[in-house]
């Protein structure tokens, strides 16, 4: 991308971010924008195909370009691109996850509402139904609704965003580890448990700990796939 790329992304980019551009809004047609920046409608489409790219716009055939709201799946896809460039290991991303989680753990003891709780115990016990019923992939979905829930009842989004892309750079592998190593769902379930009674008593060290112990077994378990040669 040349020097006259950089200034027109950037350009559009500020006025997106200072809402000159509102979400929904139109942005100036080709020719408009083409007056505007005084480069040629080729320069002006590939800066608008830039902005797309970074999902700030969509384009709509026939119709234009549209300020969009940021879309969390492309976080996930941009951090995916920037592990694999960096060549990030599995065991690195879990790390970083962790420290994510013990965070937003302690975040949810001080902020967790009554009604957050009660979806917590809530959605505990449908993870129960499913475990018995053996269905993994329920049960593992359900498990990553439990860990978004913690993040969002910290009432910060960004927590949520953030522990959402991690969970989708993760989510291949772990659910690999529950189908090998079904009998984990129990100790699982029963750190998940543990956990949520840990969050309703406000007990903010037992949490962090429970999610190190939880993360320690998904640790374990991956370890041993490596060394079977199945990862």
């Amino acid at each position: 991308m040349n020097l006259l790329h950089t200034e027109i992304v950037s350009d559009i980019k500020q006025k997106i971010d200072n809402e000159e551009f509102k979400v929904g809004e139109k942005l100036p047609s080709e020719r408009e924008l083409s007056t505007k920046y005084n480069v040629s409608r080729n320069v002006v489409r590939e800066s608008i195909g830039v902005l797309r790219e970074n999902g700030m716009i969509t384009v709509h055939a026939g119709k234009g370009a549209y300020v969009t709201k940021p879309d969390p799946d492309m976080i996930a896809d941009i951090l995916e691109r920037v592990m694999k460039n960096y060549d990030a290991s599995i065991e690195e991303i879990l790390e970083v996850r962790e420290e994510l989680e013990k965070i937003i753990v302690k975040k949810v003891v001080r902020a967790a509402k009554k009604e957050d709780i009660e979806y917590m115990y809530d959605l505990y016990q449908q993870m129960e139904f499913k475990r018995k019923k053996m269905d993994i992939e329920t049960f593992t979905k359900l498990d990553e609704d439990l860990h978004k829930l913690f993040a969002k009842s910290t009432n910060n989004p960004i927590y949520l965003l953030l522990l959402s892309s991690f969970i989708d750079l993760t989510q291949k592998i772990l659910f690999k580890t529950t189908v090998m190593f079904p009998e984990s769902i129990v100790e699982a379930q029963n750190q998940h448990i543990a956990l949520i009674k840990a969050i309703e008593n406000r007990d903010e060290e037992l949490a962090e700990n429970l999610i190190v112990t939880h993360m320690q077994v998904i640790r374990d378990e991956i370890k041993e796939l490596r060394g079977k040669g199945l990862i």
